[in-house]
């Protein structure tokens, strides 16, 4: 069975055993649009880590009440309950209400020996997916980190930024748009970011934005994903999940070998991009 979502603390503990029999999977060829070029000064990005994300870490049981904290939060509507009960998998949904998504992201750039930057930006951070069903709180978090993948042998993508394909470009209509990977331990969403208003500034330049965000479980595995690559650089296996269309920045909607979870209006960009 597939499975996605993490839970409150208060129920960890009795799932703690049917979490870790879930798996994982990923890949993402190359190649696509350039992207949009910065007007800000390069920055050394460090490390993205919410610092208010849950007691003992992402998904111990987050704090509706403060769960806004970090990036912009707003109203997340799914396109069905029986869309979003295949992707939480864990465990049946009764009756949620205030979804919620919240989205934070940060500029990573490529360097070369020398510290120019040679490439972006690009956005690493993380998309949270939260809601209430039978007074209690659920959240996610998937994320594409800051840093590079490591160098191993016999391994492709060595030294690539882990946020490669998550980036600002212009769209077949002429708008700058955004696709970009996260992920979790069950699997990873592509998130979608659009001008909130048709025929109003782009999404890099607008100062909010509507989109979607798409869904990919991980088939079941003994084995546990490599902690050496993100799923989208996983060319076989329970962990692919990759798409030509994220990866080449072929279109913003449908995305390739994902399905549509639902979408949102009114994130700001002042509170996302930091």
């Amino acid at each position: 069975m597939k499975t996605k979502m993490l839970i409150n603390a208060l129920l960890i503990v009795a799932v703690a055993g049917s979490l870790w029999s879930c798996s994982k999977g990923s890949k993402s060829e190359g190649g696509g649009n350039t992207p949009v070029a910065s007007t800000g000064n390069p920055i050394v990005p460090p490390v993205t880590t919410p610092d208010n994300y849950g007691p003992t870490g992402p998904g111990q049981g987050y704090n509706a009440s403060n769960w806004p904290t970090d990036g912009s939060t707003a109203v997340f509507t799914p396109v069905s309950l029986t869309m979003m009960n295949s992707w939480v998998g864990l465990h049946p949904l009764n009756d949620p209400k205030n979804y919620r998504i919240r989205v934070q992201l940060q500029k990573t750039y490529k360097y070369n020996s020398s510290g120019a930057v040679i490439a972006g930006p690009f956005y690493a951070g993380f998309v949270s997916l939260g809601y209430t069903d039978n007074g209690v709180w659920y959240d996610s978090y998937m994320d594409a980190g800051t840093g590079t993948n490591v160098t191993c042998s016999n391994c492709k993508d060595n030294g690539e930024l882990e946020a490669k394909y998550n980036y600002f470009y212009r769209g077949s209509n002429g708008t700058i748009v955004f696709s970009g990977f996260f992920q979790d331990a069950y699997g990873a969403v592509v998130l979608t970011l659009e001008p909130e208003t048709a025929g109003g500034a782009d999404a890099e330049g607008g100062s909010s934005w509507k989109g979607r965000l798409f869904w990919r479980n991980f088939a079941q595995s003994v084995n546990p994903q490599s902690p050496y690559r993100k799923c989208w650089f996983i060319y076989d296996g329970p962990y692919r999940c990759d798409s030509s269309t994220v990866s080449t920045k072929a279109s913003i909607n449908p995305i390739a070998n994902y399905q549509f979870l639902g979408s949102f209006t009114g994130l700001k960009k002042s509170a996302v991009i930091r």
